[in-house]
């Protein structure tokens, strides 16, 4: 049979619960790794972010387009009024040659 001296013998040859556990106190708990992972940006967080820039350079994008499109706009209907003048004038020009030259060519 074991006796007390036995057992402290035994001690020191094999892990008492104790030495457990001050062994296992100079790692970090799961709520300690928790803690410490909660200071990170997550999946969700960045695909949020993602979103969120994307939005937003949609929207510029969007407005950038919608400025030019109207630029242009602008211009060409600047330039159709100025073909219409333009248009305009030579009929009048063609006009009066017709009548120049040919009151001319019948007066002579």
């Amino acid at each position: 049979m074991l006796t007390k001296t036995d057992f402290k013998k035994l001690e020191n040859i094999f892990v008492t619960k104790r030495d457990f556990k001050k062994e296992l106190s100079n790692y970090p708990t799961k709520r300690d790794l928790k803690k410490e992972l909660s200071k990170y940006a997550t999946k969700d967080d960045l695909n949020k972010k993602i979103d969120q820039s994307t939005s937003v350079l949609s929207k510029e994008i969007l407005e950038l387009f919608t400025d030019v499109f109207e630029k242009l706009d602008k211009i060409d209907s600047k330039l159709n009024r100025d073909n219409l003048d333009l248009e305009d004038h030579e009929k009048r020009i063609n006009f009066l040659e017709k009548k120049v030259f040919h009151t001319s060519t019948t007066s002579s």
